[in-house]
């Protein structure tokens, strides 16, 4: 089931223009990365999944705006139609391969009728050439239905570290840097 649901949710989002395929940790040589190639990896959390109204986290180079014409990916936070990678909590670990630079996440609801006053979630973190970076799991604590939301980072390395050793063939967890971004203050609150 979650195979089929990110394979429909992908082919959806590629066919109508709102997406691009970015390589992950599974297209790379991660013991051979080129200069210009560095590997983030994350994971997303929630308190709950939700069906409607879900959040995505988007990254983005830290100089351009929050719109999604500047981001380079859109990932599932809360989305109920995924199942989680863990049976305990919700959480989906992801990877993605980046040019190095500095980098930021915001914070985008799938409903259209809401945006959210200060959608920055993250302070900005830097990606060394053929550096593999974890920067923790940003994790929100309900659905964003009515703009609500709280986002925090957490250090769940040993978790997610471990879903990426047993995953990924080949990968030394440990010469991952460990670095977790931090959480911006922030308004939670959307506007219609």
């Amino acid at each position: 089931m979650k195979t089929k649901a990110l394979f429909i949710g992908t082919a959806l989002s590629i066919l109508t223009g709102c997406a691009t395929t970015l390589p992950t940790v599974y297209d790379v040589d991660v013991n051979n990365l080129e200069e210009n190639q560095s590997v983030l990896i994350f994971s997303a959390g929630a308190y709950e999944a939700c069906k409607i109204n879900t959040v995505q986290v988007v990254i983005k180079k830290a100089e351009d705006p929050a719109v999604f014409a500047d981001s380079i990916g859109v990932y599932q936070l809360n989305n109920g139609y995924i199942d989680s990678f863990f049976e305990s909590e919700y959480a989906l670990v992801y990877s993605t391969v980046l040019e190095p630079g500095t980098y930021d996440f915001w914070l985008s609801n799938t409903n259209p009728f809401f945006s959210y006053d200060e959608p920055m979630i993250t302070e900005s973190f830097t990606l060394k050439p053929k550096e593999i970076k974890y920067i923790g799991e940003i994790y929100g604590d309900r659905c964003g239905g009515n703009g609500d939301i709280t986002i925090m980072v957490h250090d769940k390395n040993e978790r997610d570290l471990n879903y990426v050793g047993n995953n990924v063939a080949d990968i030394d967890i440990n010469t991952i840097v460990v670095e977790p971004v931090k959480a911006t203050l922030r308004d939670n609150k959307a506007t219609e």
